[in-house]
């Protein structure tokens, strides 16, 4: 029989929802944002938001409870540690959408079907969501970049590219990798392969690394072709893209590799068997699926992949961070 704690514990977990939409909202009123300039009451926070003052006041104590905000003897509501990285230059805009999206309400029709929820209702990759929404995928770009800066760094430094005198970031979009590691090796060139609406933005940010003069800009489909270079990097991009796809993607590499070129990917990597700790990583594998029909992977199931596209694993190189190195050959 179901005694009391097991029912708070699963209350618990379907309320989860709830809170979802309040970390939502927070971050689409900007509550963080206006927190961080200092204490603030509720009406203060209902006037700088546009909100109605008591209906928010109830907003708040429930933010309070989650720790996202705290409340002093004088009933002013200050930031916490939690709450601070929700403002406008942390997760704020990733927050915002993965709070709005309706997706998961269809997460029976991918269970059923194996199929995006986003084909059942409204659904975007995140860089066609900021292509449709310019304002909001530039907040997301700088809150929830592929790789914050301590990542990038880790990445670029686990792994030698110096060795290779072209380095192709393919579907770079994000290029703080590509300059990172162009600034760790300057004898090397790069080639960027990105969507077109994407080169004029990475074409600044390669101009302020100061690594432009060394990087050409290729704007198109890499499924249908990939530019020329002795090492391929795929960083955080096969996650957005089933099998097929992401084996079409891998063939192009390995073709514009070369023999003795390498295709490098930078992937978060599933364990084999998983437990309680690995929920975050599993819920975000199955966010893959449910959005565009991507997915996380195992080092098996990675191997499988590049079997197809007719590349081998050479070896897996741990960055110190959740994301892995996985260098692959040609597979002769």
């Amino acid at each position: 029989m179901t005694g009391p704690a097991s029912r708070l514990g699963l209350r618990a977990l379907v309320t989860g929802a709830w809170q979802a939409q309040c970390v939502r909202v927070a971050a689409d009123l900007g509550l963080p944002d206006h927190c961080a300039a200092g204490p603030m009451t509720s009406a203060e926070l209902a006037t700088a938001c546009g909100a109605h003052e008591p209906a928010l006041r109830r907003l708040l104590r429930v933010l309070v409870a989650m720790s996202v905000l705290a409340r002093d003897e004088t009933e002013r509501f200050t930031l916490t540690p939690l709450g601070s990285a929700l403002g406008r230059d942390g997760l704020g805009a990733w927050a915002a959408r993965a709070g709005s999206v309706p997706a998961w309400a269809a997460l029976d029709h991918s269970i059923r079907t194996g199929e995006p929820a986003s084909g059942n209702v409204p659904g975007m990759r995140s860089w066609e969501y900021g292509v449709a929404h310019p304002e909001a995928g530039e907040r997301l770009r700088g809150a929830a970049a592929a790789h914050p800066d301590e990542v990038t760094g880790a990445i670029a430094g686990g792994y030698d590219f110096s060795r290779y005198p072209v380095v192709v970031d393919v579907g770079g979009g994000d290029p703080a990798l590509l300059a990172e590691i162009l600034r760790r090796s300057p004898r090397i060139r790069g080639v960027l392969a990105a969507r077109p609406e994407v080169i004029e933005r990475a074409r600044r940010a390669l101009a302020g690394a100061g690594v432009l003069d060394r990087c050409d800009l290729r704007g198109g489909d890499v499924r249908a072709g990939v530019p020329r270079g002795d090492a391929h990097v795929l960083a955080s991009m096969l996650h957005e893209r089933g099998d097929e796809e992401s084996v079409a993607v891998l063939t192009r590499c390995r073709e514009a590799a070369g023999l003795s070129g390498r295709v490098i990917i930078v992937e978060r990597m599933l364990p084999d068997q998983p437990g309680e700790g690995d929920l975050e990583a599993l819920l975000t594998d199955l966010n893959r699926m449910v959005m565009v029909g991507g997915r996380e992977r195992t080092a098996f199931e990675f191997d499988r992949l590049l079997a197809q596209a007719g590349l081998s694993l050479r070896r897996i190189v741990a960055t110190g961070t959740r994301y892995s190195i996985i260098e692959t050959v040609f597979d002769a």
